[in-house]
């Protein structure tokens, strides 16, 4: 969301690292760090070597823990060097129709769940992001395929974590979309301004997080289970 034609990376990695390592020496118990919220910082790793670097710093400090949020198949580096016990490779996942229409240029959701399941076979915990839930016509024939689908893929008892997530979008990022992508159905759908978020209307992503959550508990354990938030 940066106002350039370019890609912008920080590059001044040493002073993450740093810091991270002070906050964490600053208490006795385990911290957690996250590295893809505001973009994917796996996609670009051939170019970047960041999330190498990281793995290499974190290697070192076992009360940090880092989980890595993407959609990118760029798993190379991952799979050439040993799982750590303190990183969670953590995918966003949603519906295949929504992927094809609203995910431009990311991975299908097939490619991702290969991923995924060469992460668990190397030995990495992985995380599952249903996040952001979106409102749609058929929402819960989509939605219900896509746990059947996933479940059916993965080694369910090795899942690290699962987490379901409401969309909700600050309001100059809103803006900016909006003016990048004037025609997306996404963005024309009827919006509600709340915790300064723009979100669905309560009652909408209720449904939505409570079909969601209600068909989870048939494939998952209950302390695998992270709600972004909690369902009324």
């Amino acid at each position: 969301m940066y106002r350039s034609a370019n890609y912008v990376v920080f590059v001044n990695y040493d002073d993450f690292f740093d810091d991270i390592k002070q906050q964490t020496a600053e208490n006795d118990t385990p911290s957690w760090f996250f590295s893809g919220y505001d973009c994917d910082s796996l996609a670009l790793e051939p170019m970047t070597h960041f999330i190498e670097t990281c793995l290499d710093s974190f290697s070192t400090q076992p009360l940090a823990n880092l989980e890595i949020r993407t959609k990118s198949t760029q798993i190379r580096n991952l799979l050439a060097r040993p799982a750590i016990d303190n990183c969670v490779i953590a995918y966003s996942l949603s519906p295949e129709e929504v992927v094809s229409k609203e995910e431009h240029k990311t991975p299908s959701l097939a490619k991702r769940i290969a991923a995924l399941k060469s992460l668990q076979q190397h030995g990495w915990k992985v995380g599952l992001r249903f996040d952001p839930l979106l409102k749609c016509d058929n929402h819960e024939a989509l939605y219900g395929a896509l746990f059947e689908h996933v479940f059916s893929e993965l080694d369910q008892p090795s899942i690290h974590s699962v987490s379901l997530g409401p969309f909700r979008l600050p309001k100059p990022f809103f803006k900016k979309m909006i003016r990048l992508y004037p025609e997306s159905s996404l963005l024309a759908a009827s919006m509600n301004m709340r915790d300064n978020m723009l979100s669905y209307d309560e009652q909408t992503e209720s449904d939505l997080l409570n079909f969601c959550e209600t068909r989870l508990q048939d494939y998952i354990e209950p302390e695998q289970y992270f709600p972004c938030v909690s369902v009324s």
